[in-house]
This record gives C-alpha cells, structure tokens and sequence, in this order.
C-alpha cells in the first residue's frame, strides 16, 4: 500500500528542462503519475495521492483500493491541481505518515523546499525509518521513502537523497538543472 506525493508548488509551472518536452513541469509529472497509477498498480493495492506545496492536501483521506473508479477520480484529481506557493516537504512526509497501514511513500519533488528546516526534514524522515507497518497483526520492516528529483538544482537532489538514505528508500534524479543555472545555495545537507 503506496502513499505518492508530488510537489505543486510555483516552481512547477517552469519548463520541464527538456527540449524533448513541452508544457510544464507539473505536465510531466502529472503523466508519470498517470502512468503509474493506471499500469502498474492492481486492483488488489491501495494507494493515496498527496499533493503539497505550502501545505498538504490528500486526495483520498487514506488509502483508497486501485478500482478503475478510483483511478479515474485520482487521475481527475491530479489535473485539477495548479502549481502555486512555496514547497513544504515535511508537511507532506508528516501526512503521508499519518496514513495507517502504509507500506511505502514515492515522493516526487525539485527539492527546493522554501520552508525547509533541515532538523524538522532530518526529524520527520527518521520518524518514517522507524514507523514499522502492520502484517498480519505484527510489526514488520520500517516504511520506505523513495524520492525523485525532477527538475532539481543540486541542493534539492541532496535534501532528497538525504530522505531516501534515512528511509532505506531509493533516489532518482530526472531532468537535473544543469550547474551553470544554478544559485549558490550552500551545503547545508552534508
């Protein structure tokens, strides 16, 4: 059972950094999400979307089992969001992590997080290693937080790679900003 999170926040209206793609960057997103809830999911899982900028929104209110029905609304869901505000992170990890019986959260982000406090990050990422999740009436491993970086400057690769490690969870990178048009943001994740 997957919670995925997918970043709205102003920075997604930019271009995708390809020349290969056109619209935005919540345009590729949104169809890398559609690809995923309608081919890879069963109808025997569940799953949530959560969309955050500033804040958090879930679409389902929990885990929703994968009927077409359900994802046609998660799709509809999607395409109704508009990139707007700053990036809140922790405000998505701190939902995803209230969702009971969840297994694993797909985090999908530039990783530039306006309100990021790398303690609150670093607190609520642990918090999600050691939340075991529910089998059978018995504890099993800790959730697993895989993030993509897409679009991302080389300090929200790090703040996301950073996630992923402290999970156990997997990174990826698409679609990096090349270095050159990137601000000196320090190195304030290593």
């Amino acid at each position: 059972d997957i919670s995925s999170s997918m970043d709205t926040s102003v920075s997604f209206t930019a271009p995708p950094g390809s020349r290969s793609r056109s619209g935005s960057r919540m345009d590729a997103v949104r169809s890398e999400i559609q690809q995923i809830l309608t081919s890879r999911l069963s109808h025997r899982q569940q799953f949530s979307i959560i969309v955050f900028n500033g804040r958090a929104t879930e679409w389902s209110h929990g885990l929703a089992q994968a009927t077409p029905a359900n994802l046609a609304a998660a799709v509809h869901f999607l395409h109704a969001c508009t990139p707007n505000g700053s990036t809140s992170i922790a405000s998505a990890l701190r939902l995803a992590l209230a969702i009971p019986q969840i297994q694993a959260i797909y985090l999908i982000s530039d990783g530039e997080d306006s309100l990021v406090d790398v303690r609150e990050v670093a607190a609520i990422a642990s918090a999600v290693a050691k939340k075991g999740r529910r089998t059978h009436g018995e504890v099993s491993s800790s959730i697993q937080c895989h993030t993509t970086a897409f679009c991302a400057p080389l300090v929200g690769q790090k703040l996301l790679r950073a996630i992923a490690e402290a999970t156990g969870g997997t990174f990826a990178a698409f679609e990096s900003v090349p270095e050159e048009d990137q601000e000196d943001q320090g190195d304030q994740f290593n």
